[in-house]
């Protein structure tokens, strides 16, 4: 199953956004592949339930950030040293940044620090639907 914006699969960005984490933060992950098929799948219902079948870049990183943060396709491999407690929430809010930093055709303002570090959080304690994460993204890219 493929979700699709214009002919790039979103899975090039979550893999590159994955590798960077690890990297970058010297973890080691595991991608639940049954996971990521499930979390694609809810991304065109919840798109499709809102009427938005050529979503724009900024709707679709909504969705598929509420989602990687809903179902949890990544963990922590035993051998790692390191772990932090709210990669998925992370990894959802960084697919959703890059894939409108790729694809916004207006200018997009990236968050600072410090508001990422506010939004992981928030991601992780408090409520949120897809929708709502997706107006996130929409501010974002009409700066």
């Amino acid at each position: 199953m493929k979700l699709k914006i214009g002919e790039l699969v979103w899975r090039t960005i979550f893999d590159e956004v994955v590798g960077d984490i690890e990297r970058k933060f010297g973890l080691c992950l595991i991608v639940d592949q049954d996971v990521v098929d499930e979390l694609t799948a809810k991304t065109q219902t919840t798109l499709a339930s809102y009427g938005l079948h050529l979503p724009n870049e900024a709707k679709i990183a909504g969705h598929l950030s509420f989602w990687i943060r809903r179902l949890k396709p990544i963990s922590h491999c035993e051998k790692s040293e390191r772990k932090w407690l709210a990669i998925n929430e992370a990894v959802g809010l960084y697919v959703g940044i890059s894939l409108c930093e790729k694809f916004s055709e207006k200018k997009f303002r990236k968050p600072s620090r410090r508001i990422m570090l506010d939004w992981i959080t928030s991601m992780r304690v408090n409520s949120h639907s897809p929708q709502g994460t997706a107006l996130a993204f929409e501010v974002l890219t009409e700066v």
